[in-house]
């Protein structure tokens, strides 16, 4: 019983945790923020962009940003919410309808998260020319093609790893 609960209590921490990595990269959070700007710059820098797009795309980052501020400001102290998640961990029966509404609240952060960036990266594509859209899409295109050549070198090494294992205790 006892084991059971800790693969439980491991279990919903870990989806805690979870929700929490995925708010805070929709809200440009340290985990993932930077890389993404990172992959803007990059293929922005590739379509050459005229100095006003350039400038337009700052002015749509610059109000994505002030709302993403605003976003968090209005969600309240962080820690408060982990609090409430852990006090309904520790309490002596599960608060099932409790859980579901902080997870509830969450869910609708990340969405107004994701609403927000969404709406700045199709501001950001009606700027571009068709000459520009059309460079965009190859440029994902080749992107994909390059994760997906990766993702089947990793499974053929993930698959010579087992076939050397399987080897070995054969």
């Amino acid at each position: 019983m006892t084991k059971q609960l800790s693969k439980i209590v491991l279990l919903i921490c870990t989806i805690g945790a979870l929700s929490f990595n995925v708010l805070a990269k929709d809200q440009g959070g340290p985990h993932r923020g930077i890389d993404k700007r990172d992959d803007m710059h990059r293929v922005m820098s590739k379509l050459d962009l005229t100095d006003q797009q350039k400038q337009q795309v700052k002015d749509i980052q610059s109000a994505k940003k002030e709302q993403m501020q605003t976003l968090m400001a209005k969600q309240g102290d962080k820690k408060a919410s982990r609090d409430e998640f852990t006090a309904l961990i520790q309490a002596e029966e599960f608060d099932e309808n409790a859980f579901m509404l902080l997870q509830q609240k969450k869910s609708e952060q990340q969405a107004q998260a994701s609403l927000i960036s969404a709406k700045s990266m199709h501001q950001m594509y009606q700027l571009l020319t068709a000459e520009q859209k059309q460079q965009l899409t190859e440029l994902k295109q080749q992107h994909m093609e390059k994760r997906q050549l990766k993702k089947e070198k990793m499974k053929q090494k993930k698959q010579k790893k087992n076939n050397q294992k399987d080897k070995s205790e054969g």
